[in-house]
């Protein structure tokens, strides 16, 4: 089994699954085809999911419409053989396969296996001359379903000891590394600039390294306020990046009210995106941020930035160091100064709905530090009930 990118002539990207003979896999790809407003990332994900299913299936010899067809019942070995083949790892080339992946992975691709069957059962069902077959296959679908569930595994306990966000102080030293006045990171000065620019529109407006990468010229507006547009788009053909970047979430203005920050993205629209623009042999991209030789930054260049800090600092910056780290650190501290300032959790939500451009009112859950919170909580209220009992020079 194979998975092949492959880009359409209006610059659309899809991920194809090819059989062992190199063949197309019909109906998994017909599948992603009807999820193809998806980004690649997410439809490549749900093919390395769907993967096991069909080497599962290839090494039984059995085809799954015609399994589906026949209304045979799927006795518990049958699923539990599944079960057991997604719970395992898979051989990629010479490597060893692991003896098993970890339970949240093993619970996407059951997921994604169960999406995927529950297509299929119903395209099987959509067939007008199943007559008195479609019960029975019905009746097996209810059951492969609830067998399938059952073998989902509790979630992993998160480390605690792993901080996801920054500190202020690891956040303005991360800053201070990267300030194109600085000298802490030996950099040509564009490329400094350029990586300075993106993690401060990461760590101040909470964008994603998507948004940031889709940026396009017109979408940052300079005026008496700097309004940044994160838009929705279509991929473009110009696009020329093997894994373009795309917005997932909703588009949103973000107001810019930093002066200096403004300054320095006027300054490099104006000159130094321009020199990167002239080694790009009369290929002009429309896109904000640039590589040296004038195409749209990839997103591993992004990744690139926190490496090498994360190496050149490892005292100074958490090891966990990267994009995301910064969205925490965004969501947790805004959420923190909006309780001081007396907002309510509801407004609060609302307030990071827009700015994050979530859809769902617990998308930002995951990014709070609610457990550093509770623990500042926990020890002012053991001071209120324990007084000083607890202190270190209390003797025993």
């Amino acid at each position: 089994m194979n998975i092949v990118k492959v880009q359409l002539h209006n610059g659309e990207r899809l991920p194809m699954l090819l059989d062992s003979q190199g063949l197309p896999v019909v109906a998994v790809n017909e599948w992603i085809m009807s999820r193809r407003n998806r980004s690649l990332n997410t439809l490549s994900n749900n093919l390395q999911e769907l993967t096991p299913l069909y080497v599962w299936l290839e090494s039984r010899g059995e085809d799954l419409f015609s399994l589906i067809r026949s209304g045979r019942f799927w006795p518990e070995t049958f699923t539990s053989a599944l079960i057991e083949c997604l719970r395992r790892g898979q051989r990629k080339g010479k490597k060893l396969a692991k003896l098993a992946v970890r339970p949240d992975t093993f619970n996407k691709r059951l997921s994604t296996v169960l999406r995927f069957l529950n297509w299929c059962f119903y395209v099987v069902l959509s067939d007008q001359e199943l007559g008195a077959r479609r019960e029975v296959i019905s009746e097996v679908q209810d059951k492969v379903n609830h067998a399938l569930k059952d073998g989902y595994h509790s979630k992993e306990p998160s480390n605690s000891e792993v901080k996801k966000g920054l500190t202020a102080m690891q956040a303005r030293f991360l800053q201070d590394v990267l300030d194109p006045e600085s000298a802490m990171l030996v950099s040509s000065p564009q490329t400094k600039l350029r990586n300075y620019l993106i993690v401060a529109l990461m760590l101040l407006l909470g964008l994603r390294p998507g948004e940031v990468l889709s940026l396009r010229l017109e979408d940052v507006e300079f005026g008496a306020l700097t309004n940044v547009r994160v838009r929705r788009r279509r991929i473009s053909a110009e696009d020329t990046r093997s894994c373009p970047a795309s917005v997932k979430r909703a588009g949103r203005i973000l107001v810019l009210d930093y002066p200096r920050l403004e300054k320095l993205l006027n300054s490099y629209a104006m000159k130094d995106r321009e020199i990167a623009v002239r080694r790009a042999n009369g290929k002009r991209s429309n896109f904000f941020f640039l590589s040296r030789d004038g195409k749209p930054l990839s997103e591993s260049s992004v990744q690139a930035i926190f490496k090498r800090v994360r190496r050149a600092y490892p005292g100074k910056l958490p090891g966990n160091l990267s994009a995301k780290s910064l969205r925490h650190s965004f969501t947790d501290g805004l959420r923190r100064e909006l309780k001081l300032q007396g907002y309510s959790d509801d407004e609060i939500r609302a307030i990071l709905m827009y700015l994050r451009g979530d859809t769902g009112r617990e998308s930002q859950d995951t990014y709070i530090d609610y457990q550093g919170q509770s623990a500042e909580a926990q020890k002012a209220y053991w001071l209120k009930v324990a007084g000083s009992r607890g202190a270190d020079d209390v003797p025993v």
